[in-house]
């Protein structure tokens, strides 16, 4: 039933191989999606510092609108306890807590210090934060007229930090990757029909299930790199957390890997040529990226199209890439999504070897 298997393994790999575009499509697209994100929404373009100023001395007043003032740096002024929460909640670089009385007696010659807080989870941040406090309070001291009186005690807290915007969209950025990526095997199909390769293959003992098998096999392998890069990139370059396990991520990215790839078997059964392949995969890919959860959180989507979020393969493929990336969720967890997204795969497989033809209409 798989005669040819390993000589159609080869050619397929040996065509993607030399096709630049396949790569593009793929690993270049998902290493450009996540330097893109990851470069725009990681790095905040300026130090974000909270102050807690429970002495309420004019003179500590104007140093601290003086620093605001400063392009560049972004100062937030609260309570001790709401900017501590800022902090752990990774929306302070660091936060500094000056006690009451403390300018008073430091304009007596009196020795003082004020809490300087921060957390070490991002080295360059945490450096920069305190460089920038340590010459505040030496400016401060300098105004005051002593030398280092007003001293800083800095305190490391510990933090509980949110996953963040680029952790939220990271699995939507996964899961479009791997539904671009599983395109190409059906693509492959529609060229080979429209250029008579299909036909000359049907002369021989090949049968479509053998094909199938030979393309799936192969691009089982390129989703598990293309995964792979996607994470690597992003815990190397970004520090984005995957909460869940890495077993169950491969597993979820296999479903949904097999789920578009019928699908876009299904598509091509109707293609004629690969013009019309790629127009009607493009406007098909553009709506579930935007309904589908991968740049946009569906939560902010009208009611009314609810029905159709749902209705959405993509939508249940990110779901669960979501489920497992931030919140550790164990394949059990996500048994439903995985179950919408085999139907689609298994209606995809069925409809495309029903309707598989060796030659165009």
């Amino acid at each position: 039933m798989l005669t040819g298997l390993p000589a159609l393994l080869r050619t397929h790999w040996r065509i993607l191989r030399r096709e630049p575009g396949y790569w593009i499509v793929t690993l270049g697209l998902a290493a450009t999606i996540i330097v893109v994100y990851g470069s725009l929404l990681s790095n905040p373009s300026s130090p974000e510092l909270g102050f807690a100023l429970n002495d309420d001395s004019p003179v500590l007043a104007e140093a601290v609108a003086d620093l605001d003032g400063i392009d560049g740096i972004d100062i937030e002024v609260g309570t001790q306890a709401e900017e501590l929460q800022a902090l752990q909640d990774g929306d302070r670089w660091a936060v500094l807590v000056v006690p009451d009385g403390v300018i008073d007696a430091v304009g007596r010659g009196e020795p003082a210090s004020a809490d300087l807080l921060y957390e070490d989870d991002d080295p360059f941040q945490s450096a920069a934060a305190r460089g920038i406090l340590r010459e505040f309070v030496a400016d401060l001291n300098e105004g005051l007229g002593v030398t280092d009186n007003l001293s800083l005690e800095e305190i490391v807290v510990p933090g509980e930090k949110g996953i963040g915007l680029l952790g939220t969209i990271f699995p939507g950025l996964v899961g479009m990757s791997l539904m671009f990526g599983n395109s190409w095997a059906a693509a492959t199909l529609v060229g080979w029909r429209q250029l008579g390769i299909l036909k000359r293959l049907s002369s021989s003992p090949v049968n479509p299930f053998t094909i199938q098998i030979a393309q799936f096999s192969i691009f089982a392998i390129l989703s598990a790199l293309q995964v792979t890069v996607l994470v690597a990139l992003g815990q190397l370059l970004f520090d984005v957390h995957i909460a869940g396990s890495y077993l169950t991520l491969a597993a979820v990215a296999a479903v949904g890997a097999l789920a578009f790839m019928g699908i876009w078997y299904a598509l091509a059964s109707f293609m004629t040529n690969s013009a019309g392949f790629f127009a009607t995969l493009n406007l098909s890919a553009f709506v579930m990226v935007f309904l589908g959860g991968s740049v946009v959180p569906n939560d902010d989507v009208p009611g009314w199209l609810d029905p159709l979020i749902q209705a959405l393969p993509l939508t249940h493929l990110n779901d669960a890439l979501r489920s497992v990336i931030n919140d550790a969720a164990s394949l059990s967890s996500v048994a439903d999504q995985l179950l919408i997204l085999g139907a689609w795969a298994i209606a995809g497989f069925a409809l495309s070897s029903r309707l598989f033809r060796w030659a165009p209409r």
